[in-house]
């Protein structure tokens, strides 16, 4: 983790880039804060994998992030998603769809700010076919409808692609290419927002300052910001609850 924040942030991975990959590059080098999330780094692992991550970067000759894990790193998509959500509907629907499984979540928003992420069981996603796809999320959107009486009709997805107008970019890689909002929207009568998964993840953390997040789950990601439109806050006793028990990490 140390050597890749350092190759990131070394200026030479810069100058041998061009166009938008220099940006990037350049970027990383004005980062205050490094924040690794994802299902690896959840527990006594991730904590231990910041810190010696932190550690190593601390020993090189450039001023060096500090890395530390999330405090919600499972759910930090769901999180960021949530806190993208338009309007002032005090319940929205949250979906993290990644390469393995479907998480699904409903946000609590009370008075502008997000109290709360109640979180519900994963659908695996390896055996769905990308036709299928669609069908299989508008199911996964009414299930969350029935269990939660009076949810909202807004439904802000996480997804493992890029974006591109509001639509996943075609690739023969992915399954959410199918998941387009307008057809969703016809077909099911269900109003979608996608974002980019790294960007989610981003979006879920609650740092000001000049941060990137990396997830560690089935693939790597990473999100950067911060980003120009404004994040809904988090309450003072904001917390996410799995369905079935108390407070989630």
């Amino acid at each position: 983790m140390a050597s890749l924040v350092a190759t990131l942030r070394d200026p030479g991975s810069a100058e041998s880039a061009t166009g938008g990959r220099r940006t990037y590059f350049e970027v990383w080098q004005n980062l205050d804060l490094v924040i690794l999330g994802g299902g690896l780094m959840k527990g006594a692992v991730g904590e231990r994998v910041a810190a010696r991550a932190g550690a190593v970067l601390a020993t090189g000759r450039a001023a060096a992030p500090a890395v530390r894990v999330a405090l919600y790193p499972v759910w930090l998509p769901l999180l960021g998603a949530a806190r993208s959500a338009r309007g002032n509907e005090s319940l929205v629907i949250v979906l993290d769809c990644g390469q393995t499984s479907l998480k699904r979540g409903v946000a609590l928003i009370r008075g502008e700010r997000l109290v709360s992420v109640r979180v519900f069981a994963s659908l695996p996603v390896t055996a769905v076919r990308a036709s299928d796809l669609p069908p299989f999320v508008a199911l996964a959107v009414r299930e969350l409808r029935e269990h939660h009486v009076g949810t909202a009709s807004q439904v802000v997805v996480s997804v493992a692609s890029y974006i591109d107008n509001g639509r996943s970019v075609p690739d023969p890689g992915s399954i959410y290419e199918q998941l387009d909002p307008a057809v969703m929207q016809s077909r099911f009568g269900i109003p979608l927002h996608l974002m980019h998964d790294g960007s989610a993840a981003w979006r879920g953390l609650g740092a000001d300052a000049r941060s990137a997040v990396i997830m560690l789950g089935t693939w790597l990601g990473v999100g950067i910001g911060p980003h120009r439109e404004p994040l809904r806050p988090y309450s003072s006793d904001f917390c996410v609850r799995t369905e079935g028990s108390g407070a989630a990490g």
